[in-house]
């Protein structure tokens, strides 16, 4: 049976499909060394998410200090000492979104718990978050830090390179990589390529919304649940053999 490996940054509160392609590996690599893009809106998925707010899809950020860094790695990056509240800010959004979900006593207060012990290091933060949730969701996949890893190479030789590392005999791909080249690549260095085929679900959101797709994970934690979940990141996906 083949070893699935799969890498991806250590975003914040991640969505379902991120939850779906390590529950899919047998190890994950968490890539905090890569250079942080800033992308539309000043930021990316490594500092912002959406949830399900009272009045629909809201963005909750975390802000960057960015002055006189240059450019940055995703390990690197801390948070704008100089906005002080955004912080409980968030909390409290966190909380007013979801305190009437079913299973928000189940979830919500270790995740909060991990956000207010924030200390600037986003990155670190990130990672807490991240098995906080693998950890409710009982996800057996090794999850480590490329950073902790001597691998060299750049962009597709240093995932090729992770992989190998990790004794993977197979690299599990997002959807979007569709470029022949880097496909090409792992098969060259004997390692099978898949494509995680992700079908995002639908589960009962707030009653009489319509369904809104791509939250992080936390809203389907807080209304379907635990168990639910653990089942849709099984089923949402199709199973290699």
């Amino acid at each position: 049976m083949a070893r699935i490996v799969a890498c991806h940054q250590p975003n914040f509160l991640p969505w379902l499909g991120f939850f779906a392609k390590m529950a899919r590996s047998d190890a994950f690599v968490l890539l905090d060394d890569v250079q942080f893009t800033q992308g539309a809106n000043k930021h990316n998925w490594t500092t912002r998410v959406r949830i399900l707010a009272a009045n629909g899809p809201l963005w909750i950020s975390v802000p960057v200090r960015r002055a006189g860094e240059g450019k940055q790695r995703i390990r690197d990056l801390q948070s704008d000492s100089h906005d002080p509240r955004w912080l409980p800010k968030m909390l409290r959004t966190l909380e007013e979104s979801y305190r009437k979900a079913p299973h928000f006593g189940d979830v919500l207060p270790p995740l909060l718990d991990v956000l207010s012990k924030h200390d600037g290091a986003i990155c670190a933060t990130n990672v807490q978050l991240i098995e906080c949730i693998a950890s409710l969701l009982e996800i057996p996949a090794r999850r480590v830090c490329s950073s902790a890893q001597s691998v060299e190479g750049a962009a597709t030789a240093r995932l090729v390179n992770l992989t190998l590392a990790e004794g993977g005999t197979a690299y599990l791909s997002g959807d979007g990589a569709d470029d022949y080249q880097v496909e090409a690549s792992f098969r060259e260095a004997g390692v099978q390529f898949r494509k995680l085929g992700f079908r995002h679900p639908e589960y009962v959101q707030r009653s009489g919304a319509p369904f809104a797709p791509g939250l992080s994970i936390v809203d389907a934690l807080c209304y379907a649940g635990v168990g639910a979940t653990r089942a849709m990141l099984r089923d949402c996906t199709p199973q290699h053999v």
